[in-house]
């Protein structure tokens, strides 16, 4: 529709600036760092919100039964299905990167990063051990399950 008022529109030139790159290599854009920045900057926003509420509820005692029954109700409603839900989302992505990243480190791509491959040796004791945490975690809470 825009076309018809203007020929040389492009609406990846309207959206992101300039035309974009033509990539002919995928590991071009290969990067644990952005695929997995989301996670990190959520992971680093939700401990420094809880490092504020720990803080408050410590050192303004008023605070307490104010900030005290919220904290608990959030802490209700994210446990199970937040939490639960986050883990297991980037768990697969975290497998998704770190795959991409060892087939590269196999094909010996010019385009890895040693950021990216320490970050997918890190990720890959992280997806190892996510398993068995989150079976400790329900078998030590399996009396909160609710079906």
């Amino acid at each position: 529709m825009a076309k018809i008022f203007d020929p040389e529109f492009d609406i990846k030139v309207f959206l992101f600036g300039a035309k974009p790159k033509v990539v002919t290599n995928p590991d071009q854009n290969a990067s644990i760092v952005n695929d997995m920045f989301l996670y990190f900057f959520l992971g680093g926003l939700m401990l420094v919100i809880v490092i504020i509420l720990v803080l408050l509820r410590k050192f303004l005692p008023f605070l307490k039964e104010k900030i005290g029954p919220k904290v608990e109700a959030i802490k209700k409603k994210i446990l199970w299905n937040g939490v639960i839900r986050s883990t297991n989302i980037s768990f697969y992505q975290t497998c998704i990167t770190s795959g991409i990243q060892l087939k590269m480190v196999i094909r010996g791509s010019k385009y890895q990063e040693p950021l990216d491959l320490v970050l997918m040796c890190l990720l890959t004791v992280y997806f190892l051990l996510v398993p068995f945490f989150v079976m400790y975690f329900l078998i030590k809470n399996r009396d909160k399950l609710h079906f």
